[in-house]
């Protein structure tokens, strides 16, 4: 998770961005990702991952606060699809990174 942590830091600008690294997207393809769950703004298009057959999802809410109940029970059913019946992993992020949220 580390690892993720600092690729995505690295990756992901302040400002949209028209490219994601070959790089970045390989060791989501290698790690058998299933799953983005952006809680930010856009600042990349999600065809970057769905292209690679990764889904991506929006889950926006304020920074600093806790997300709400709907959007809490949709992933939790998402996680579970995804982790249990396809065993496969999700990437949660916000501008931040990925180590930002206590998923």
């Amino acid at each position: 998770m580390r690892l993720c942590q600092q690729l995505w830091k690295m990756w992901i600008p302040t400002q949209p961005y028209p490219h994601l690294s070959k790089m970045f997207l390989k060791h989501f393809t290698s790690r058998n990702i299933g799953l983005v769950v952006r809680l930010n703004s856009e600042l990349y298009s999600p065809s970057f991952f769905t292209s690679l057959g990764i889904e991506h999802l929006d889950m926006i809410f304020d920074d600093g606060t806790c997300p709400p109940l709907s959007v809490v029970r949709k992933f939790i059913t998402l996680a579970h699809e995804m982790i249990t019946v396809q065993k496969r992993g999700i990437a949660v992020h916000c501008k931040a990174g990925l180590d930002e949220q206590d998923v």
